[in-house]
């Protein structure tokens, strides 16, 4: 006896496409948000190096830089990496993946994106020459010459990209929630196995 196919997963459809390719993009955002954060470091430890008290502090803010360097770089290479992997799942129909998505993009978005817009706004303001919050007088000195040392493009920079990762993640968040997309998630139906064939009735008397 044949038995007809089982039903297969649909065709996936084109918003899950697009959602993949959002991810791919903003795992490429992460890549490129590399270059400011590295220059970003370098202004303060030449900030630091020019405002030490003592030999210790000048020695130590060279060091101090790479570390930070080296967890920024970790941490994006990371989330890229993320990004790229779950815009494969996705693109395999994995609903695991699909709710990973919803809750790495919304830290991404939350503790990423928002936090980076907020943090380079304030610098603008405070190269516009408003004063911040005060702190000690040498905190202010490093940050006034950290901003003096600090190129021009580096915070229009930073908030153009935070920016468009923001929108970029709520993009892809939005197309894999939409209903077009549910039942390409949906767990697909066990194949149907051979069976053997059962004899009539009267095979039996």
């Amino acid at each position: 006896m044949e038995y007809p196919p089982a039903p297969a997963r649909p065709t996936r459809p084109g918003i899950v496409t697009a959602a993949g390719i959002l991810l791919y993009a903003t795992a490429a955002l992460q890549l490129l948000s590399l270059y400011p954060v590295f220059v970003f470091w370098d202004s303060m430890g030449y900030a630091i190096r020019h405002t030490a008290v003592d030999a210790a502090t000048r020695d130590g803010a060279g060091p101090t830089v790479v570390v930070f360097d080296v967890v920024m770089a970790v941490l994006f290479l990371l989330a890229a990496a993320v990004l790229v992997v779950l815009g494969i799942l996705n693109g395999k129909g994995r609903n695991g993946s699909r709710i990973t998505t919803w809750v790495f993009g919304g830290l991404l978005i939350c503790c990423g994106g928002l936090l980076t817009l907020i943090s380079g706004a304030n610098t603008l303001v405070q190269r516009a020459g408003v004063s911040g919050a005060s702190g000690t007088a040498r905190n202010d000195e490093v940050a006034r010459i950290a901003l003096e040392h600090l190129p021009g493009w580096v915070n229009p920079s930073t908030l153009a990209l935070s920016l468009l990762t923001t929108l970029l993640v709520i993009g892809a968040l939005i197309l894999l929630a939409l209903p077009a997309a549910n039942a390409y998630f949906r767990k697909a139906p066990p194949e149907q196995g051979w069976e053997p064939p059962v004899p009539p009735p009267a095979y039996y008397g």
